[in-house]
Parts: structure tokens; C-alpha cells; sequence
């Protein structure tokens, strides 16, 4: 990877390259840096960024082929969302889920919709959602 980097996510595209998103280093920053690895060529690359820092986020990779990366860790813990398009190299915000989480997880449905489920630094991180 071009950042040392922790509490970050990978994610294997339809493609078989490999996305890299957030995280921090050892000292105090928390990245809204991504990187791409092609496993063809050994390389990577950077990405364009995500418009929130965030580590302990978790994503989902949606049938359409867009990455849904939520959450996370910044200040505080948080509810926000993106989406990442890699035909494009475009991240677009989408809609909040209903609470801030970090250190959760995210589960495709065969319906196409993602199950967020538990977490840390929250006030309803026993709730789960379907987003």
C-alpha cells in the first residue's frame, strides 16, 4: 500500500482488484484515502478519496458493482455514507443510516439490501438496520 494503515476495510471488486478504504496510522490521523490493488500487475493505486476521514467503517459491495462504505470513526462515532463507483473513480454521499456506528459489520441480503448490525461508541448499537 502506498499509506501504512489500520482499522481500514479491502474489498474484492467484480473485477478481482482489491479497494482499500480509510483507516489511520499509529499516531493521531484517520484517513479518507483509497487505494487500488491489481493483483495482475502487483500494483497499487491511489484512488480519489472519500469525502469523510473514517476507520472501523465497514462496506458492502452491491450487486450493481458500487461499494457502499458506512460509518465509521472520525471525532466521533458516525452515520454517514458513501458510495463508491469504480468505473468512474467517483464517490457520491447517499443518505445517512439511522445511527452512528463503528466497529460493526455489514451483510449483503439476496435482496440487494445491506444489514448493518451492531457496533461501538453509539447509543443504538444493539439495533440493527436494513439500509
Amino acid at each position: 500500500m502506498n499509506i501504512d494503515r489500520y482499522d481500514h476495510t479491502a474489498t474484492v471488486l467484480h473485477d478481482g482488484k482489491v479497494l482499500v478504504t480509510g483507516g489511520r496510522d499509529l499516531g493521531v490521523s484517520i484517513w479518507n484515502s483509497t487505494e487500488l490493488f491489481n493483483p495482475l500487475t502487483n500494483q497499487w493505486t491511489t484512488m480519489h478519496s472519500m469525502s469523510t476521514p473514517r476507520c472501523t467503517h465497514s462496506v458492502a459491495l452491491l450487486p450493481n458493482g458500487r461499494v457502499l462504505v458506512v460509518g465509521g470513526f472520525f471525532s466521533t462515532s458516525s452515520e454517514s455514507a458513501e458510495l463508491y463507483d469504480s468505473s468512474t473513480d467517483s464517490w457520491a454521499v447517499t443518505g445517512n443510516m439511522k445511527n452512528q456506528r463503528s466497529y460493526h459489520t455489514t451483510s449483503l441480503l439476496t435482496s440487494g439490501k445491506v444489514l448493518v448490525v451492531g457496533g461501538s461508541f453509539g447509543p443504538h448499537a444493539d439495533i440493527t438496520e436494513v439500509y
